[in-house]
């Protein structure tokens, strides 16, 4: 690896970390913060997703499921827990802003192909709360999987991966999260909003077959400028979200929970 690589590395730990820092629990939960403890269901009760091959490009996230603080809380998960799955875009996100029972899993950097691949892990899911899933955006921004990049091929690999994988298995209570748009100006990543847009546009048929109640959150206009853009006083660094964009998205997942009687 390359000393830059290294040093990039590095920041974006730092970075992750401060977001972590920055997010406390709510002082004065809102009207639809729940502190009832859920009843447990089944929330994998489905057929179980077959394993998806992991392509070139797809790298490993930034922390292992396998690690001891990981392993000992999965085997002690009280019934009625709720899982928060995803990538950096949650992981920030402190898990009393969510919800008292949950618990969030989501690792920086992670797939949707390796979170799906993952939650065969999470045996406490099958008497859980709910789940709630924040993934996908790493797919997209990581097209050299594809060749040549190909933005509608990404999008349309990962509203199949929820159609085909996530919406046979799941069961039980869960929210899907819809995709947040970056910054494009700030990140050079022409065209990643439309294929965020493209996903969104397709979730609710992806899930349509599910057996589970489903809740999304959409995409809060508050988050979005006119040229269709993350606002700047809701990011970290174009993509990553601040401590007011963490609040604004975790509100959002509390007003689904809320939906689904949690």
């Amino acid at each position: 690896m390359q000393t830059d690589d290294i040093r990039y590395k590095a920041q974006e730990i730092i970075t992750l970390a401060n977001q972590i820092d920055a997010s406390t629990p709510p002082n004065n939960p809102p009207p639809e913060y729940n502190n009832a403890w859920p009843d447990a269901v089944d929330c994998l009760g489905g057929v179980p997703a077959t394993t998806i091959t992991i392509v070139a490009g797809d790298g490993a996230p930034s922390g292992q499921q396998g690690e001891p603080a990981y392993s000992r809380r999965l085997a002690n998960m009280p019934a009625g827990s709720i899982g928060v799955f995803g990538d950096s875009i949650v992981q920030a996100t402190h898990e009393n802003l969510i919800h008292p029972a949950a618990v969030n899993f989501a690792l920086g950097g992670q797939s949707l192909r390796r979170m799906i691949n993952g939650l065969h892990g999470f045996q406490f899911m099958h008497s859980a709360g709910a789940g709630v899933i924040l993934c996908g955006v790493n797919d997209l921004s990581n097209t050299t999987y594809y060749g040549p990049r190909n933005n509608q091929q990404a999008a349309l690999t990962v509203l199949g991966m929820f159609q085909n994988k996530i919406a046979p298995w799941i069961t039980g209570k869960w929210v899907i999260s819809h995709l947040l748009p970056c910054d494009e100006i700030y990140t050079g990543a022409a065209g990643y909003n439309a294929q965020c847009q493209q996903v969104n546009d397709g979730l609710v048929n992806a899930l349509s077959a599910s057996a589970a109640q489903v809740a999304f959150v959409p995409v809060n206009p508050e988050f979005v400028d006119a040229a269709g853009n993350l606002k700047d006083q809701y990011h970290a660094d174009g993509q990553h979200l601040n401590k007011a964009g963490t609040e604004l998205l975790a509100s959002g997942v509390r007003a689904a929970l809320a939906t689904l009687g949690l």
